[in-house]
């Protein structure tokens, strides 16, 4: 009974592999496999162990005759064989799915580099939008303010893309255009004071010339 220990866990923890591997490899190709081993184990232990068990309780000799053992050298053999089949599957789809994963992995790198270029390149022409339309309009449009605003008001000023901008240019050239017709009213009133200062100034001349005469006549 000591040496069948051995033997009597190994079956227990064959039983639970078995049906962890059931769960695992349910519709997989390998589940035909490893029903094969399933198949030839028990083979064995029907055909030789439990034989040669209950051959040696009896006392008998019959599982120690060479026929038997090779008979039994020869099963186990193919227990071994089997599993070894069942190794080099699972090493061969282990082999296959790393490189899925491989594949998968760099097909996510390339994916995440494009989106990376993708969001580089939104973000270049967002920045080249808002100059064309936003920072270079409103650049221009200050320049012309500052023209106007360092006196040249015949400087029209306009704004561009933008709706905005635009209605922002024509009430700043509104507001130009009606300083320019205040300048243009007030040049027109000093030049009109300018002739009366004049007519004021001959009128004076004449008004001496006649008292000096007056005065010499007296």
């Amino acid at each position: 009974p000591r040496f069948l220990e051995p033997y009597e866990r190994g079956q227990g923890a064959a039983a639970d592999a078995t049906s962890r591997l059931a769960g695992l490899l349910d519709d997989s190709p390998l589940a035909d496999e490893v029903r094969t081993v399933d198949e030839l184990t028990e083979s064995w232990r029907v055909e030789i162990a439990e034989p040669s068990i209950a051959a040696t309780q009896q006392g008998t000799g019959s599982a120690a005759t060479d026929e038997f053992q090779l008979a039994g050298r020869q099963r186990f053999e193919a227990i071994r064989a089997a599993i070894d089949d069942v190794d080099d599957a699972l090493s061969a789809e282990r082999a296959e799915q790393v490189d899925d994963l491989d594949t998968a992995a760099s097909r996510a790198t390339v994916a995440m580099a494009l989106q990376v270029l993708g969001l580089v390149l939104s973000g270049a022409l967002i920045v080249v939008a808002l100059n064309r339309v936003v920072i270079g309009p409103i650049r221009r449009l200050g320049r012309d303010a500052r023209r106007v605003a360092e006196g040249e008001l015949d400087h029209p000023v306009r704004g561009e893309r933008s709706p905005d901008l635009v209605a922002l240019g024509e009430d700043v050239d509104a507001m130009r255009r009606r300083i320019l017709d205040e300048v243009d009213q007030l040049n027109a009133a000093s030049a009109d004071l300018a002739r009366q200062a004049d007519d004021l100034a001959r009128s004076n001349a004449d008004l001496e010339q006649f008292a000096y005469v007056a005065s010499h006549d007296l």
